[in-house]
């Protein structure tokens, strides 16, 4: 299973003087089990750390013959982040959210 991963990340400053924000988008593949649990829990939005290898792939373009480049992460850990929701889409009251702490 594949999907895509947006990065936020400091840009230039714009004319008025203030911080912008530019998005890296990076292609996450996930594999067995991993990929089931992606499946399931992910959805637009969710906030994941992912651990694992860069892989490049590489083929001849058959219209241009040009070589052309794939670079993508294969996960080894996909981490949720965001709280954990019952079945009507409340957050059980015992959840404490350990992503305050996290550097980003």
């Amino acid at each position: 299973m594949n999907f895509r991963l947006a990065t936020k990340r400091f840009g230039p400053k714009n004319e008025a003087g203030e911080r912008t924000y530019e998005t890296d988008w990076t292609t996450i593949e996930a594999w067995d089990r991993l990929a089931t649990q992606v499946a399931n829990y992910l959805h637009k939005g969710s906030r994941v750390r992912v651990a694992g290898s860069l892989h490049t792939h590489q083929w001849e373009d058959k219209e241009s013959g040009q070589r052309r480049y794939k670079t993508f992460v294969r996960a080894d850990e996909v981490l949720f982040l965001d709280a954990r929701v019952d079945a009507n889409g409340q957050e059980p009251a015992e959840v404490i959210d350990e992503t305050e702490d996290i550097p980003f």
